[in-house]
């Protein structure tokens, strides 16, 4: 099982804090959520607890540990706030992996607790002395083992940390000779980062096509891909390299066939189905910044989505207006979704012509009539030149963005008038954009599907092994 830790910034640095070197080893536990995907674990950090000095039993340069009492009463929120565990601590200088005092000790404990709770995911961090350098197992109960973590991925109002543990199988990833003018263009840290993270894009013509060709040249760690429709003849006036023959071909598949002669080192993974569907959803919950690219009411479920699981949206729209043969309006916009900024579509405003799609019928049918929201517009004008630019812009803000330059929330481009301009919106109310709301709390947070769907919460499987076999935790899952 691939398997990552997400933080929020502030998060990671109360963590650091906690676990700043002081000359003797010191240690902290943190809370977490999860989101899980076929083949795939996120654990998503939301609470440090710190043990005070009467909390350890002994405190060295080289050795600490923890009195009973506090390992049983964090054990205790755990279970009762229906939450992971990571073991955190830090090492003397020149100590950066976990010693073997730490692989028995820690595998003896994750051990005993998985005997007495089963289910519960519980994962270590080792940070270098500096703080900036780190190592991180997580127990796998399946085969009695600590497994490295692939990777701890920090996200920020203004940009998206990687850490890669020592142990990890892509540690020390390097950009190749082939991005050599890449590399000159955004520094090799910008371009060492991107060939490690997991990107989603969701909508293969146009923009999405454009989008994934970008990130094909960049090399990207992994995409996924969500498009349920085919290549028509209508989308050979702007998506990358499609041609007459591939007419009738699924647009994933030919975007994956694109990614792989660009990259042959990205993985690639292809979704068929609408994004709507709970197999899609979940998968999209584990990468690292996902691209939207629709024409729907799906950007909003996308949205709740990157919100739950942190991770970083950006919405792209791109459009004309045509009115008595005369172009009216010509442009498009990016709109840059980062968990924890108190900010996204659904307290914009921006897309409430799709919240339709998510009421009964007859209460949608009266709305389109009181002219709340909006109806089929059917067929509207686009052309890859247009689409080039407004992809262009959003692949522009999410390298800004990795950087850490920030990103304003929305970039409108207007073509007609020849500018671009920036523009905030803030709504502190929010539920899905609020770290009070749904930021963060990964599978906790229902699935946003239209009204017409329903999804069937999975039972939960998480038992207390000490209250003879009852629920471990009654969570409601998604729905």
């Amino acid at each position: 099982m691939r398997v990552k830790i997400t933080f929020i910034k502030k998060i990671f640095e109360k963590l650091k804090a906690a676990l700043n070197w002081d000359g003797r080893e010191k240690a902290a536990w943190v809370l977490c959520h999860d989101s899980k995907a076929d083949g795939g674990l996120k654990l998503i950090p939301y609470e440090v607890i710190v043990p005070d000095e009467s909390d350890y039993v002994s405190r060295s340069a080289g050795h600490y540990e923890l009195k009973k009492e506090f390992i049983t009463k964090g054990m205790g929120r755990a279970v009762a706030e229906q939450a992971h565990i990571i073991q955190c601590h830090i090492h003397p200088k020149g100590i950066l992996r976990f010693s073997a005092v730490d692989d028995h000790h820690e595998l003896m404990l994750m051990r005993h607790l998985n005997e007495k709770i089963e289910g519960m995911h519980h994962a270590s961090i080792v940070f270098s002395n500096s703080g900036e350098e780190l190592d991180s197992w997580i127990y796998d109960a399946q085969n009695d083992r600590l497994s490295p973590v692939e990777k701890v991925v920090v996200v920020g109002k203004d940009k998206l940390d990687v850490h890669i543990p020592t142990g990890a199988e892509s540690e020390g990833s390097k950009a190749g000779e082939d991005l050599d003018r890449t590399v000159m263009a955004l520094g090799a840290p910008t371009v060492e980062k991107l060939g490690r993270l997991d990107f989603g894009v969701i909508g293969a013509s146009g923009l999405g096509g454009t989008m994934i060709d970008f990130l094909a040249r960049d090399r990207i760690r992994s995409i996924s891909i969500c498009d349920k429709d085919t290549i028509d003849e209508s989308n050979l006036n702007r998506m990358p390299w499609a041609t007459a023959t591939d007419i009738g071909r699924k647009k994933t598949e030919f975007n994956a066939e694109v990614v792989r002669k660009i990259s042959p080192g990205t993985r690639v993974s292809t979704f068929t189905d609408s994004f709507y569907e709970p197999n899609v959803q979940t998968a999209f919950s584990q990468v690292d910044l996902i691209f939207g690219c629709l024409d729907s009411g799906a950007r909003l479920s996308v949205n709740r989505l990157a919100c739950a699981n942190l991770v970083p949206y950006f919405d792209l729209g791109a459009g004309f207006e045509v009115i008595d043969g005369k172009p009216t309006f010509i442009g498009g916009q990016v709109f840059s979704v980062i968990p924890s900024s108190s900010i996204c579509l659904s307290c914009s405003g921006a897309f409430d012509m799709f919240r339709a799609d998510y009421i009964p019928e007859k209460d949608r049918q009266r709305e389109i009539r009181q002219g709340y929201v909006q109806g089929n517009n059917g067929t509207v004008p686009l052309i890859m030149s247009l689409d080039s630019v407004i992809a262009g812009l959003g692949y522009r803000h999410m390298l800004k963005y990795i950087a850490g330059d920030g990103v304003p929330f929305r970039i409108h481009y207007n073509d007609l008038e020849s500018r671009v301009f920036a523009s905030e919106c803030q709504d502190d109310g929010c539920m899905t954009c609020s770290v009070d709301g749904f930021v963060g709390k990964g599978d906790k947070v229902p699935l946003m599907v239209p009204r017409k769907k329903s999804v069937t919460p999975p039972a939960s499987k998480h038992k207390n092994k000490d209250m003879k076999g009852g629920q471990f935790w009654r969570m409601q899952g998604r729905k």
